[in-house]
């Protein structure tokens, strides 16, 4: 994450419901989703990002333009999951930044580790 200028955060709180902060998602999210409890969110200092998904304000799901393609950073790992893709909500919660790149992404690429 430190490479594209974000870094991850402890909570101070318990998580318990995240919203979404794209008002105009494509697939309506039913809130709360399940299994998406973190224990960290991003920052960075760029102004160049989109939060798709905070916890009171504090993002945990973002994406932004890095040269011909979009990155998608996220600190809940489990909705991204192929056992996550199975409940309700989360296959919606992928669909939403994705379709924002769809046509133009060309592979996906998922790293389930904090640094």
């Amino acid at each position: 994450m430190q490479h594209f200028n974000f870094q991850t955060r402890f909570l101070t709180e318990a998580m318990t419901e995240m919203r979404s902060q794209t008002p105009l998602f494509t697939s309506p999210i039913q809130l709360p989703l399940a299994e998406t409890r973190t224990t960290r969110y991003l920052t960075s200092e760029r102004r160049d990002y989109l939060v798709h998904l905070a916890w009171r304000g504090r993002p945990v799901l973002v994406s932004f333009q890095q040269g011909s393609g979009t990155v998608f950073l996220s600190t809940v790992a489990y909705p991204f999951s192929n056992a996550g893709l199975k409940i309700a909500a989360n296959p919606e919660l992928i669909l939403n930044p994705a379709g924002s790149c769809w046509a133009t992404c060309a592979r996906w690429t998922i790293q389930d580790h904090l640094v």
